[in-house]
């Protein structure tokens, strides 16, 4: 079969950046496989071919290939190419009313795509896009390129696009689509070996795995370690196609030096883990520059993996890290310590478990409780975020991963009274003065990335009516932010903003977490206010309202902090409801007959936390550790 080219490609036909191979050894390798790959993709659009058949479209196909990233198509593109994808993979995606994209599909090797809209001669209802650098063979032309087929095989055909033309996907995404996950060190000095072992072993917990290093069956031989294009590497990257056929996972271990090896195990990565050392130098090395620069490493998910000794308290200046990477998400590891290596295992394999913390004042005490039954529980918590007080016992756990800990300092903060400070209420009941010196001294300097494990926390801008959310900076000014109770709490001010509680418009923030942590949402919520019945025409004068609560036996009407609460959380049941259907373990402690302002009861607090939670974990699994 001949190697030349037949025809020039400038995208123009194919709605899309392909382009035609222009290696000729590369080409010809290709041309080996057109017939094979025609035989296996055809008969599932068209039913079974004979030779003639077959020859005839092997005479229109053109080899193209497309970056990973790139569009091979856009939805509502005129429909002039349909195409058969021989490596790589795409994804087909469609266009939601709120101008979001929907992932629907993946396609393949051995797959069609494009087909009904040319059949139908419709334009394209879909997109496709490159998840990784893909070879295609493209057939361009509308009902008429079918003219050499007999009959029965345009019935079949035209019946085919009529069914693609009603539901355009019929292929769902599997259950469990393989992910490839590549890992490259940031310095030659790092102990590449050793992290990936451990990465191997938990990652194959979770599902079958096929580690894959440069000395290993799959790697490169001295004929084509001169140069990225040789054709051996097109037989490479269909052997990670087929390991993805038959393995959860497959993890490309990298060189510690700037290799050949390295840049085609991240243009098949979906996922690239960047290892680099905590206690080292920030600036990248020329190793990482080499690395990153590569075209085909922009489009593929990337995480930094801070490596700290194993008695580290706290991490530090990691801002100077994210400041010179482009990277997605960072996590912290620390060396010896297999609990951080399973948590970034199911980070990669999509198995995390997100807790969220609500608001709802003193009763947020009862998140202590809560926590420690998921630990006692073996619930390894992966992520976590919260509202208001929430968003406090969210980060406080973030930074300590310990319920005792919290426990400790929730004793401290009841004993600093920090809803004792009133003021003038012009514009807040409290001046606040106590409750930003417990938080100060609870997380100083800290910073959000410097936590343990990833956090977030909502806040309210009252200046734009903007929701703002807290993923950088100071955990302490984010939580005195996210925890201001307007009325009750001054605004705190950031950048011009003023902003005040986040629980006054997401109190329960599991949208957000579901949305960054796929895998096991639990959510706690201590929202629920009692239910209050008046017995009097008029409600009472604050001084009544005072001696009410104070005499034995007295009507316990809400008074300023409950009222603003109440006000302010009006729109909260329905946002609450939706997070209890869609979480896979949603609690809600019996704490509405305790007040907001009661942290006298912080210790009956916990106690309902802790008991209720432990109840709720009876025969409850998380989905990591489900069997399927």
């Amino acid at each position: 079969m001949s190697t030349e080219l037949r025809a020039r490609d400038d995208g123009s036909t194919s709605g899309g950046p392909c382009r035609e191979p222009r290696d000729p050894a590369r080409l010809q390798w290709l041309e080996a496989q057109r017939i094979a790959l025609l035989a296996e993709a055809l008969p599932t659009l068209l039913g079974p071919l004979d030779q003639r058949s077959l020859d005839a479209f092997d005479a229109r196909a053109r080899w193209v290939e497309i970056d990973r990233g790139e569009p091979l198509f856009r939805e509502g593109d005129p429909a002039r190419s349909w195409f058969v994808l021989a490596h790589g993979r795409l994804e087909l995606t469609r266009r939601l009313r709120a101008g979001l994209d929907e992932s629907v599909a993946e396609i393949g090797r051995g797959e069609v795509v494009g087909d009904a809209a040319v059949l139908a001669g419709v334009d394209h209802c879909y997109s496709a896009i490159a998840l990784r650098d893909s070879v295609l063979l493209r057939f361009d032309g509308h009902v008429d390129a079918l003219s050499e087929l007999d009959a029965d095989a345009l019935r079949r055909a035209f019946r085919f696009a009529l069914r693609r033309s009603l539901h355009p996907i019929e292929r769902e995404r599997p259950a469990h689509q393989c992910q490839c996950v590549a890992v490259v060190a940031a310095r030659p000095e790092v102990a590449l070996e050793a992290f990936c072992a451990q990465l191997a072993e938990q990652l194959g917990a979770l599902g079958p795995l096929s580690h894959q290093r440069s000395d290993g069956a799959l790697g490169p031989t001295a004929e084509h370690t001169r140069r990225e294009e040789h054709p051996a590497w097109l037989d490479f990257a269909a052997s990670i196609d087929a390991l993805g056929e038959r393995h959860r996972f497959v993890l490309l271990e990298g060189d510690r030096r700037d290799t050949i090896w390295n840049r085609r195990i991240l243009a098949e990565a979906d996922h690239v883990l960047l290892l680099a050392d905590a206690s080292s130098s920030p600036v990248p090395h020329a190793l990482e520059r080499s690395l990153f620069e590569a075209r085909s490493t922009r489009h593929a998910r990337r995480t930094l993996v801070l490596s700290h000794s194993a008695d580290t308290a706290l991490p530090s200046g990691t801002s100077r890290w994210l400041r010179a990477r482009d990277v997605q998400q960072h996590r912290h590891v620390r060396r010896g310590r297999v609990e951080d290596i399973a948590s970034l295992a199911r980070s990669v394999a999509g198995r995390s478990v997100g807790v969220v913390l609500g608001g709802g004042g003193a009763r947020g005490f009862a998140h202590v409780g809560a926590l420690r039954a998921l630990e006692e529980g073996g619930i390894a918590v992966d992520q976590i975020a919260g509202a208001s007080i929430g968003a406090v016992a969210a980060a406080h756990y973030a930074m300590a991963r310990s319920s005792d800990a919290m426990r400790a300092a929730a004793d401290r903060a009841v004993a600093s009274g920090p809803l004792s400070d009133f003021t003038l209420p012009l514009t807040s009941l409290l001046r606040g003065r106590r409750m930003e010196s417990i938080i100060r001294s609870l997380f100083g300097e800290v910073c959000i990335e410097d936590l343990w494990l990833p956090f977030f926390c909502n806040a309210c801008d009252i200046s734009r009516f903007e929701e703002v959310l807290f993923e950088r900076g100071l955990v302490a000014d984010a939580l005195l932010a996210s925890a201001a109770l307007p009325g009750v709490l001054p605004p705190r001010v950031v950048g011009g903003r003023i902003l005040v509680d986040g629980g006054t418009s997401d109190t329960l923030p599991g949208a957000r977490m579901r949305a960054r942590c796929p895998g096991t949402l639990i959510a706690v919520d201590v929202s629920r206010e009692r239910a209050v019945d008046y017995p009097a025409e008029r409600y009472p004068t604050s001084l009544r309202a005072l001696w009410e609560h104070v005499r034995p036996g007295g009507i316990r009407t809400p008074l300023l902090p409950e009222l603003f609460l109440r006000a302010a959380s009006f729109s909260v049941p329905g946002r609450v409801d939706a997070v209890a259907t869609d979480a896979e373990l949603f609690l809600r402690p019996p704490v509405e007959h305790f007040g907001t302002g009661d942290v006298a009861s912080a210790n009956a607090l916990v106690r309902i936390g802790y008991d209720y939670t432990r109840e709720r974990l009876r025969g409850f699994v998380p989905l990591h550790a489900r069997r399927t």
